[in-house]
């Protein structure tokens, strides 16, 4: 019955001879058989003169002496042609009729498809965050880009503006029509007003003091901007850690609590926030 069986199956005794293998398996262990000779799994699965052991390759007798119960454990085998395979290994305890450990009954699947495919996605995985962590840096280093050129251009551009309209008011005759006055001084209101949010979003973009100061001063300031805009409060716990944290960290975890602080604006109906902030040595 058990040669109908496409996994590799193998009762092994306690001094780790194979006793029984169905077809599969002694296909696979084809060019290690001599009947004149005891054949030990060791031999089978990985063609050494010792038993397994170690993490990379646990015993399934001996974890199954010690359990007393089924384990499942994965093994990096070599077929007699020196492939690579990787096999689940079922083993299950054999008892005799008074109860005492024979041994075990193994039945082993190739996963070698799974396990490529696994590490397949494992590789994928590592890449996608590279290329996530390389993105970040790049978007982190256009906003600082963005936020020198508003601060170098735009916003001396209107402090150049608002020095000239300044001028033109003081130069303005006194019998000048009060509305020309008054268009003067709502030019000098706009002019500040935008200066102001050129500055608001300069910081958005890049807080100088995330830079000078590190992620606790930097979430303290944000926090304190975000109420003004919300009416949430934000409670900011937690030290500076020392040293700093890695200039990408401490960006990436700023732009994740600013993130977070949007979504509560958004989504929930809060009046206080708590962001803490520890580290683990």
């Amino acid at each position: 019955i058990i040669d109908g069986v496409a996994d590799l199956i193998m009762v092994i005794d306690v001094d780790y001879r194979v006793k029984l293998m169905n077809r599969a398996a002694r296909e696979f262990s084809s060019g290690l058989t001599d009947e004149s000779k005891p054949l030990f799994c060791y031999q089978v699965s990985h063609q050494r003169e010792t038993p397994c052991d170690g993490m990379k390759y646990p015993c399934p007798m001996e974890e199954v002496c010690k359990s007393g119960r089924q384990v499942t454990v994965v093994h990096e085998y070599y077929q007699a042609n020196g492939e690579q395979r990787f096999f689940e290994v079922i083993a299950s305890p054999l008892l005799g009729g008074d109860g005492t450990f024979q041994g075990i009954v193994e039945s082993k699947r190739d996963v070698t498809k799974r396990r490529r495919a696994e590490e397949m996605l494992q590789q994928y995985t590592e890449r996608l965050r590279a290329l996530a962590a390389q993105l970040a840096e790049v978007a982190e280093t256009e906003r600082q880009q963005l936020a020198r050129e508003l601060h170098d251009q735009v916003g001396q551009n209107l402090t150049a503006l608002g020095i000239n309209l300044s001028i033109i008011r003081t130069q303005m005759p006194k019998k000048a029509l009060t509305s020309m006055l008054s268009r003067l001084d709502d030019s000098l209101s706009l002019v500040e007003q935008t200066a102001e949010q050129i500055r608001d979003v300069m910081s958005t973009l890049r807080p100088p003091v995330l830079d000078e100061y590190g992620l606790v001063a930097a979430l303290h300031w944000y926090g304190e901007q975000y109420a003004r805009r919300t009416n949430i409060e934000v409670l900011v716990e937690g030290e500076e850690p020392v040293p700093r944290l890695a200039a990408r960290v401490e960006n990436a975890l700023f732009r994740i609590a600013q993130e977070a602080l949007t979504n509560v604006a958004k989504h929930a109906q809060a009046m206080q926030v708590t962001v803490a902030i520890e580290v683990q040595h």
